[in-house]
């Protein structure tokens, strides 16, 4: 691999990062010591690109990785060439590209410069099956047909949601096979777990749902920062009402709520009370702050507030009766 190009390309981000990923192993093994350099294509400079490919002081190898070539800065392009056509046999030089047509020029001459090339086609059914059952069997585990395909209908055909699934779910498993009622149970329903959906959980005081929906909508993508917004838009809509409430029913608009909603918003601000919506209000502050620097793992920041808010709420539910 040294003293050549090794060229990535295809339509699934993932996939052209895991080649990235094993590309770079490969190229470890046969130069252990080699420094590993990688920038984005669009943020290539000349400067940079002589730095990209220059040997570490302290290796006597370097692996150097240009990633989305397809934004390459048309005025770099001839250098890329010439840095390709005379590359030092301490160099391992890994491109990806996107595939896209509208850069088919581009993604030609890299693939004529090319020594190696690892070409991700995109997924049909079949093969996005067949990636889900790999994705198991190197979390060493194994899963039946109907389990599969319960959860790819779950997740849908995204690469990284279907890995990030599959990790969750066999860490979270009992046993090292994934059967139908396994997987129904974890992600039936669940494709569309959203924020709101967690907070729906953390507002009634289902803490396993709460946290389960939690560590699946961050595996699937939803922004951490989301769910506190959303919890925190909740628990303001509660205040709001029972602050109405005092004088006169409380409209839609004057909660800030769909009308459909507002039974259940008087509900579950009535089993809440005005002491146990203030210190959630302030729990919630606190998470907010850690998840966004503040503490080291933010994940570990939610899930201690999903149980702190568990135990607020059921205070107050006790003090309510």
């Amino acid at each position: 691999m040294f003293g050549q190009l090794c060229l990535i390309s295809g339509p699934d981000s993932f996939l052209r990062e895991r080649a990235i990923t094993r590309a770079i192993a490969a190229a470890s093994l046969l130069a252990p010591g080699a420094s590993v350099n990688q920038i984005q294509a669009s943020d290539l400079t000349s400067g940079s690109l002589d730095q990209l490919c220059s040997i570490d002081l302290f290796s006597t190898a370097s692996i150097a990785c240009i990633i989305d070539a397809q934004s390459t800065p048309a005025a770099l392009r001839p250098t890329i060439e010439t840095v390709i056509s005379q590359l030092p046999d301490s160099l391992a030089l890994i491109i990806s590209h996107n595939g896209e047509r509208g850069d088919a020029t581009w993604l030609k001459v890299l693939t004529k410069l090319a020594d190696q090339t690892d070409i991700n086609q995109a997924l049909n059914q079949r093969g996005i099956e067949t990636f889900t059952r790999d994705e198991v069997t190197a979390a060493g585990a194994s899963i039946e047909p109907g389990a599969l395909r319960i959860l790819i209908d779950a997740v849908g055909n995204d690469t990284r949601a279907l890995a990030a699934a599959v990790a969750q779910l066999v860490a979270d498993s009992d046993s090292n096979r994934l059967t139908l009622d396994t997987v129904g149970r974890y992600f039936s329903g669940r494709a569309t777990v959203s924020s709101f959906t967690v907070v729906d959980d953390i507002v009634a005081g289902r803490i396993g749902p709460a946290i389960g929906g939690f560590r699946w909508a961050v595996a699937t993508g939803v922004p951490r920062t989301s769910i506190t917004a959303a919890l925190a838009s909740s628990l303001r809509q509660m205040g709001r009402y029972l602050a109405i409430a005092a004088s006169h029913r409380p409209t839609a608009d004057e909660v800030g709520a769909p009308a459909w909603k507002i039974d259940r918003i008087g509900q579950s601000a009535r089993q809440w009370g005005d002491i146990g919506l203030a210190d959630a209000i302030s729990a919630v502050s606190q998470a907010d702050f850690d998840i966004k620097g503040g503490a080291g793992d933010p994940d570990y920041a939610i899930e201690r507030l999903i149980i702190r808010l568990y135990g607020i709420h059921r205070r107050a539910g006790r003090s309510s009766r």
